[in-house]
């Protein structure tokens, strides 16, 4: 079953954006496509403002909320929580539409990306050692003084944001036949696969984590939201629990055909190959989809493949590691 009301609310999302974030490039992936029969391309979010696709969402949702607010003479207060990406987000859509609001982050948030928040003239508070603890600290917080809380993931106005990826991909590439992307909370391939489906039914989605936190990947075999063990990874950015109620659960389960877990190697490979052969640099989460479309190119015969790069912004010091590891690997 299509999600058409979420498709809807795509393409009311681009309209209402389309002033505030970069329509992306789709770059045409040579080096991943040789040697097969597959035309693959790039969807470089990484070159998104704030260096992810976390804008789209916050945008989004902050312009619906003060349209709502001017409607009813109120102000908008908001609180949120993170463990980065939307952390920046948050801090561009309010200082940009003068609303105010809180940030929460847990204690292992990426510091790259808290640099960021302070350069942007945003500040966070610590909260937890998962991105669930926080999210439920955030909340409370909200209810406790009247702001209103908005989730990264776990709010449909939020995946529609950032379901103009999809808008944007179909746009691009009409025939396009695959899309790869990283699943965290399920709001980007949520919103991506809702509007695909409906503009192209006959499309194949795949979500792609990191073996070591893959949440709705497990979730969605168990049929329900399952809590399980989150060991550290490199997607930092999809790190962490989902919350039991998380309105991208369904989506996922109707829109999304396959998954597919890589390793930790997999996904430092993938970091290492975009900095080799495309020059640009990726977080985790980006590489993330791309160890995925590596690890099952073969099963992938004539079709039109776009690669969701979800972001940039990674730590100097596992940009380092990962470079020194692959140049010691070469010697040996």
């Amino acid at each position: 079953m299509a999600d058409r009301s979420l498709y809807e609310q795509v393409c009311q999302a681009y309209e209402r954006i389309s002033d505030c974030v970069r329509c992306t490039p789709l770059e045409r992936s040579y080096p991943l496509q040789a040697g097969t029969s597959n035309q693959v391309f790039i969807k470089l979010e990484s070159e998104q403002l704030t260096g992810s696709f976390k804008i789209r969402g916050a945008f989004n949702k902050f312009k619906l909320l003060k349209e709502r607010a001017t409607a009813s003479g109120q102000d908008v207060k908001v609180i949120t929580a993170s463990t980065g990406n939307h952390a920046m987000a948050c801090t561009v859509a309010m200082k940009t539409l003068q609303i105010s609001g809180r940030i929460f982050v847990p204690n292992d948030a990426s510091q790259a990306k808290l640099k960021m928040v302070t350069a942007m003239g945003g500040s966070v508070e610590h909260h937890g050692d998962d991105c669930c603890e926080t999210e439920k600290r955030a909340r409370q917080e909200a209810l406790d003084s009247g702001a209103t809380y908005i989730s990264p993931y776990n709010d449909l106005e939020i995946a529609a944001g950032q379901g103009t990826i999809g808008y944007e991909i179909f746009k691009q590439l009409p025939e396009v036949d695959v899309v790869l992307a990283c699943v965290g909370g399920g709001g980007l391939i949520g919103g991506i696969s809702a509007y695909l489906k409906v503009a192209k039914p006959s499309i194949k989605i795949i979500g792609c984590s990191p073996a070591n936190s893959a949440a709705m990947h497990y979730s969605i075999q168990a049929g329900k939201v399952i809590d399980i063990e989150n060991k550290e990874t490199l997607s930092d950015g999809s790190a962490g629990s989902i919350e039991e109620d998380t309105v991208t659960f369904d989506v996922c389960r109707r829109n999304v055909d396959e998954w597919q877990l890589v390793s930790e190697e997999e996904i430092a490979d993938a970091i290492y190959f975009m900095m080799e052969q495309h020059h640009k640099i990726i977080e985790g989460s980006a590489g993330v989809a791309i160890a995925a479309y590596l690890k099952m190119k073969e099963r992938l015969n004539n079709k039109n493949v776009v690669i969701v790069a979800c972001g940039c912004n990674i730590n100097m010091s596992i940009i380092n590691d990962i470079i020194i590891s692959k140049c010691n690997s070469r010697k040996s």
